[in-house]
């Protein structure tokens, strides 16, 4: 079957937007500020994740004009339950063209806003399944009963419009037709162009070279000597300094992501699913058209 990678750019490296485009992360173009969702968790301002145009082949939203938006909650990572379709602490909205404004929406309140990645192009590609064979992909027992281990593996990751999705846990949460697969996202999407500097993005980049990891961070500005011996200090006797209690450390969010460089590139990190997927199911036989959202890890 046929799905669409995305061949994207850095947000911050291009000229500033103006029109609207395909995207991950960033400010969504054209939204109107009273149709940014919130979570029904917390009641916190989501942060926008994608993007996306109606395309008849690789992104069918029933009509030309209409664009997908999705957004996630990031106030409480692992609290809000926003690896759910319907739970409220992750949003798609579907909106048709006269719906579509102009210019950058920033969020009505407080909200992590995540990297930016441009899609300059979509890349066709075919994943190897035959059409009639989709349907195996959202049955548990037809799955493993007819496919090895090896060829379910073989299924295309990443960031992905169309195909078959590469599942994390069960083939069956999505939900039943009339219900199709969309597109699934990963959290990190490939970029175009040397990868950053750290000193350019002020975060810290990773590398994953050949058989070696490690990570660079942009260069700290000289501190006090008194206040250097303190630090040095905290760290060769944490338990015996009162001053600096163990706190659990909690799950990254959003506004920690980063940049990964890797022997075949660079990507840069939209989103946060706790190094899992987000899949995304659309229903069209209706009017206006549904989306659902959720994620596996």
């Amino acid at each position: 079957m046929r799905y669409y990678k995305p061949l994207a750019e850095f947000g911050p490296r291009r000229p500033p937007q103006e029109p609207l485009v395909d995207k991950f992360g960033g400010l969504p173009w054209g939204l109107d500020p009273a149709a940014w969702p919130r979570c029904s968790a917390c009641g916190g301002v989501q942060t926008h994740l994608a993007q996306l145009s109606h395309h008849p082949e690789r992104l069918d939203l029933g009509e030309p004009g209409r664009v997908l938006l999705l957004f996630m909650c990031y106030h409480d990572p692992g609290g809000c339950p926003s690896w759910g379709a319907g739970e409220g602490a992750n949003a798609c909205l579907i909106l048709k063209a006269d719906q579509v404004g102009v210019g950058l929406t920033p969020p009505p309140g407080e909200a992590p806003t995540a990297l930016e990645a441009v899609v300059v192009d979509w890349v066709e590609k075919d994943d190897g399944i035959p059409p009639e064979r989709y349907g195996d992909f959202f049955n548990e027992s037809v799955l493993y009963g007819r496919y090895t281990v090896e060829e379910i593996c073989a299924i295309p990751h990443g960031t992905k419009l169309g195909g078959v999705p590469s599942w994390e846990q069960s083939s069956e949460q999505g939900p039943p037709p009339p219900w199709r697969f969309a597109l699934q996202l990963s959290e990190w999407v490939d970029c175009l162009g040397p990868p950053p500097e750290p000193e350019e993005i002020g975060r810290p980049v990773s590398y994953e070279i050949g058989e070696r990891r490690w990570e660079r961070r942009p260069a700290a500005p000289r501190r006090p000597f008194a206040e250097e011996i303190l630090s040095k200090l905290r760290a060769w006797f944490p338990s015996r300094l009162p001053w600096k209690p163990y706190v659990h450390e909690p799950r990254r969010t959003v506004e920690e992501t980063g940049f990964f460089v890797r022997d075949d590139g660079w990507g840069v990190q939209t989103a946060d699913f706790a190094y899992g997927t987000a899949y995304v199911f659309l229903r069209t036989d209706r009017e206006p058209p549904e989306a659902v959202m959720f994620w596996q890890r």
